[in-house]
């Protein structure tokens, strides 16, 4: 048996763990309370990013497969955490 791929809530919370980003920083730059944040990182959690969020996610794990994490990193903080500035920089770098 093949061993289980990593959770979705693990991978989220790895991403932003990677990116240096707070819970707070990560709510902000997607445009969400902090409290969904902790929702989408709970393993037991039926709740999933959707519409331009998970676009978002999905943007940064894209980006940070192609470019180093602190590229990414930067990149986002320069957005100054604004998931729409963000969005377009991330398709951007992903290209």
């Amino acid at each position: 048996m093949l061993a289980s791929a990593e959770s979705f809530p693990l991978k989220r919370r790895r991403l932003r763990f990677n990116l240096g980003l707070s819970r707070a920083e990560f709510a902000r730059f997607l445009g969400v309370s902090d409290a969904t944040v902790v929702r989408w990182e709970a393993d037991n959690s039926a709740s999933e990013p959707k519409g331009l969020q998970a676009i978002l996610i999905s943007a940064l794990n894209d980006a940070v497969d192609k470019h180093p994490t602190q590229e990414i990193a930067s990149l986002v903080r320069s957005c100054g955490l604004d998931h729409r500035a963000a969005l377009r920089t991330l398709l951007d770098a992903a290209r």
